[in-house]
């Protein structure tokens, strides 16, 4: 886990645990985001993805990932922007082109890959 993402797929996520469960869709601009707290951490996602709103919703895996880790990294931000608090924004990108997907604040930005073994 050096860059604070773990596949978690097949596994039971632990009792009190925090967890989300997310669909991102294609046609939304190929991201999802929404802001989540440090104090979470380690947060489980349990990811899904449609290429419509409308669309047949496929799996792609469970992730454990460690809020802290992957603030250092610079995939995740505070929020708002410049603030110290608790509060960070999350958001998964979808790379059409390759088929993957991302933990990355900005585009521009590094990126850490939702891998999962199984697909």
């Amino acid at each position: 886990m050096a860059n604070g993402i773990e596949c978690w797929s097949g596994r039971s996520i632990p009792e009190g645990s925090s967890q989300r469960s997310w669909t991102l869709w294609a046609d939304n601009n190929n991201n999802f985001f929404g802001k989540v707290r440090l104090s979470e951490s380690p947060l489980f996602l349990d990811l899904s993805f449609r290429e419509t709103k409308l669309g047949a919703r496929s799996r792609v895996g469970t992730f454990r990932l460690d809020l802290p880790k992957l603030l250092q990294g610079g995939f995740i931000r505070h929020a708002p922007i410049g603030s110290q608090g608790d509060h960070v924004l999350l958001r998964i990108v979808y790379y059409p082109e390759t088929g993957e997907f991302f933990v990355q604040t900005k585009k521009a930005g590094p990126k850490a890959p939702l891998t999962n073994p199984g697909n």
